[in-house]
């Protein structure tokens, strides 16, 4: 079983902190092989688990779509026209956020949450929408940067290389050669 673990959070320069517990959301239609599925996410952390194939890139290449990843037909489920994502987001305690959405004249008169939706035709174009204003996908990049980081098992982002990672856990391996082999 592969698991990848996805940590939403805001960052925000202002208040050099992060705010947990912003994506609230996601539905999928018509999108690689799912023909509809939505998923509401609680507070805490979030684990996305399953067998080779169960979809979990699916769920992650859509949320990268979602917040102004590449697309293309390829995308859209066999025998549809168009696949559409969109996910909400709670930004009320997020003054960065707030301010880039007021900034873009794209707030939603003070709600709590913010609706982002990609829509991608068979013909290969895409639309964006952000709390139901149609954007320029460069501006569901730039939302999309402030509001998630996102990283899997694999990544390389605070991963480090050092003599601590090859000492054994709990004292499971004594052996000077397994601590040599060992790999972070």
């Amino acid at each position: 079983m592969i698991a990848f673990f996805v940590r939403l959070v805001v960052k925000t320069q202002k208040y050099n902190k992060e705010i947990p517990y912003m994506l609230t959301d996601i539905q999928i239609r018509n999108f690689a092989i799912v023909e509809s599925l939505a998923i509401e996410l609680h507070k805490g952390m979030i684990v996305l688990t399953g067998e080779t194939g169960a979809g979990k890139s699916i769920l992650l290449d859509a949320l990268n779509l979602v917040l102004g990843g590449r697309a293309d037909s390829s995308f859209i489920r066999h025998g549809c026209e168009r696949a559409e994502i969109s996910a909400t987001f709670l930004v009320s305690d997020n003054p960065d956020i707030n301010y880039w959405l007021k900034h873009n004249e794209l707030d939603a008169d003070g709600e709590a949450e913010c609706i982002i939706r990609r829509t991608i035709n068979a013909d290969g174009r895409s639309k964006g929408y952000i709390n139901g204003y149609p954007v320029p996908i460069q501006s569901m990049r730039e939302l999309g940067e402030l509001l998630v980081d996102a990283r899997a098992l694999s990544s390389t982002a605070g991963r480090r290389r050092s003599r601590s990672c090859a000492r054994p856990a709990n004292g499971w391996s004594t052996s000077t050669a397994s601590m040599r082999t060992s790999r972070c």
